[in-house]
């Protein structure tokens, strides 16, 4: 169990949660598996997400969608226009054939950010490389994105940034005896004690839940894949971890709602007696000085309906209480909790879409409001750019043992797009001043044009305005030959005036 005041990635989430801790993972684990479970709860403002004081006993609490604007937000701008491509796909038309036809079967961007979202709310996302020899050719290789509840990473044990081994678990049930509680685990792991035997090594077995992660406790049901290495030229284990706002020292991702749970807890509890006092409002509250009306000597409760007669004997009094006037403190004290959340996350209002015309226009005001959003996404950007690379040039090893494509030398390459919407009309005025006077060349201003403004240029493009001006440049010469052939020249050898003023007097 954590210690009182250590901080994890989960340490915000867990004091607001009713959940138990898993048995069925190691105890280190059992912390994150639980913060999973309630961030995909709270990003789904499920009920029970997290305790919401019920004012009435039969108030139901209200949950306002701020963790799902806060994550979507993130994750839109989060390696926001991604590509992968070669690093030039024109001379290597073959391998780009190869490499676009695999993006569409797998689709990989779609899947990609599908994950990335869920991540963004999780703290972390995994793919997985997997391979089948036994498939047709160009479809053997699969990309595979893996729940982070079934990710149980092995560290060696004297430095903790070196991953030594990966088990991927999931629960599994055997048809021939659905009594037994077992797990299906697929381990891969490096022999760390022999440090210049780089091979991956994998096994897959059914194992009992009990200690199943502990090789000296575990009890293995039956072998799915034996133990045997991977071939030789995948030297990497093929699970790829990437992390949401990475912090030193952790092993593991943050919620982008880490933090700000009690935030929303607040919202969700001012909005929820908010609406209890607006119906207690509509419904009534009423006081009286007589006893609980009875039947057959029984006490029964108060029966308050419109066409109703309440017969009260005995009392002296019953009234209607005076409700509340006026909801203007709740909805400021929620503007403010608003406030608060969107300044915690670095969540700006550019960001979500709220702008004026004028700051719009300009780059530099825009960019200047869009900072709190960046400064949060630019660090991410970066490890994401570098997993990603890592994985793509592990993908050509897999491509050559599985494939028989070699890609060489040659790098795929991840690059991301502009985060903020390109003003179109100041990047043709800047390309136009600068070609204007012969700073770039027209081939730098169309490879502009496709970059910043994606436009997409044939490759034949110079030929074909080099023969457009020829033949431009032919038809005046025929023009100025049929021009010469109507009158001869005159004695000096000029071609004589043949405009419609001839005869007039230049005034001029």
């Amino acid at each position: 169990m954590r210690d009182a005041g250590t901080v994890t990635p989960w340490s915000t989430i867990v004091p607001v949660t009713m959940a138990e801790e898993p048995t069925y993972v190691p105890e280190e684990d059992r912390e994150r598996i639980v913060a999973y479970q309630k961030y995909n709860s709270l990003y789904w403002s499920e009920d029970r997400a997290v305790e919401i004081v019920r004012d009435a006993e039969d108030g139901t609490p209200l949950y306002v969608p701020r963790p799902k604007m806060i994550v979507d937000t993130t994750a839109h701008y989060l390696l926001k226009g991604l590509t992968i491509d070669l690093e030039d796909p024109e001379s290597q038309s073959e391998l780009n054939r190869f490499l676009q036809a695999f993006f569409d079967r797998e689709a990989f961007l779609a899947r990609f950010n599908i994950a990335k979202l869920k991540g963004v709310a999780l703290g972390d996302w995994i793919f997985h490389i997997t391979a089948d020899p036994l498939a047709p050719p160009e479809r053997r290789i699969t990309l595979n994105t893996v729940d982070p509840a079934a990710y149980f990473p092995e560290y060696h044990p004297d430095d903790q940034e070196t991953r030594v081994g990966v088990r991927l678990m999931e629960p599994w049930v055997d048809p021939a005896d659905t009594s037994k509680t077992l797990v299906k685990v697929l381990y891969y792991f490096f022999d760390w004690q022999n440090p210049a035997d780089r091979r991956v090594w994998r096994e897959e077995a059914i194992w009992e839940v009990e200690d199943w992660w502990n090789q000296a406790k575990a009890k293995k049901y039956k072998n799915l894949l034996p133990l045997e290495p991977l071939d030789e030229r995948i030297t990497e284990i093929p699970v790829y971890h990437f992390r949401n706002a990475e912090w030193d020292g952790f092993l593991f991702g943050n919620s982008e709602l880490k933090g700000v749970e009690k935030i929303f807890r607040g919202i969700d509890q001012a909005i929820s007696d908010e609406e209890i006092a607006l119906a207690l409002v509509g419904l009534g509250v009423y006081a009286t000085d007589a006893g609980r009306p009875t039947v057959n000597g029984r006490e029964v409760d108060w029966v308050v309906s419109p066409g109703t007669v309440l017969e009260v004997p005995g009392a002296t009094m019953i009234k209607r209480l005076e409700g509340i006037t006026s909801v203007t403190p709740v909805q400021d004290h929620l503007r403010y909790l608003d406030s608060a959340l969107k300044e915690a996350t670095g969540t700006s209002d550019i960001a979500l879409g709220v702008i004026d015309a004028q700051t719009a226009e300009s780059g530099i005001a825009l960019a200047i409001k869009f900072i709190p959003t960046l400064a949060k996404i630019e660090y991410r950007d970066q490890s994401g750019l570098a997993k990603l690379t890592q994985m793509w040039y592990d993908l050509t090893s897999w491509f050559r043992v599985f494939e028989s494509v070699d890609f060489g030398d040659t790098l795929i390459l991840p690059r991301i797009g502009e985060k903020l919407p390109v003003n179109h009309v100041q990047v043709f005025n800047e390309l136009n001043n600068l070609f204007d006077r012969k700073i770039i060349s027209a081939q730098f201003y169309r490879d502009e044009c496709e970059r910043r403004l994606g436009y997409n240029f044939p490759e034949n493009i110079a030929k074909q305005i080099l023969d457009e001006q020829i033949a431009q440049l032919e038809i005046m010469q025929r023009q100025m030959q049929i021009q010469a052939s109507v009158a001869p020249p005159d004695s000096n050898g000029d071609q004589p005036n043949q405009s419609n003023n001839k005869n007039r007097v230049n005034e001029s």
